[in-house]
């Protein structure tokens, strides 16, 4: 089972991220867009791991408080468009948590650098011509409550991810 951990944007974030990838493809950006359900910020990705289970008894030792993430312009990485994230020092120092927990427990886990996001756009190109259109981010802002496992499966219609557990922040 292919696992990831992640903080989920509520309904307002997804609102104004759809809102994003509508802008994107009016300038002429065309590829995957990530739908809707699928938006998420990724503290660690697990990848093929047989215990879910295990992952959460090990997320449930967190005691961290909630906190505020806010969106913050576009980027780019190679044909990946994604929305940026404020700098958080609660959302650092929680993947850092998450991770070293991970570490320790021998889950292994992608460890480059945490770098906050959430990818909108893969395999982009521009219809336009213009890979790097103007695109303005609402200034829109919401509650991290809890840390979500997410299981990755490919489906016909794409990639999709379902929430198969999580723990709440306090």
């Amino acid at each position: 089972m292919r696992l990831f951990l992640a903080v989920l944007p509520d309904e307002q974030a997804r609102d104004a991220l759809v809102e994003v990838q509508n802008r994107m493809w009016e300038a002429g950006l065309r590829g995957n867009y990530d739908i809707r359900d699928n938006l998420h910020i990724t503290l660690a990705y697990i990848g093929e791991y047989p215990d879910p289970d295990g992952i959460l008894d090990l997320l449930e030792e967190i005691q961290r408080d909630r906190f505020v993430l806010a969106l913050q312009g576009i980027g780019v990485f190679r044909k990946l468009y994604w929305c940026g994230v404020k700098e958080n020092d609660a959302l650092q120092a929680l993947t850092a948590d998450i991770r070293h927990r991970l570490s320790d427990a021998g889950i292994p886990f992608d460890r480059k650098k945490f770098v906050p996001h959430i990818t909108l756009l893969r395999k982009a190109w521009s219809e336009a011509g213009d890979p790097y259109p103007e695109i303005d981010v609402p200034e829109v802002s919401w509650e991290a409550g809890r840390i979500s496992l997410m299981k990755s499966e490919r489906m016909k219609q794409g990639m999709v991810y379902t929430e198969i557990g999580s723990i709440p922040l306090i």
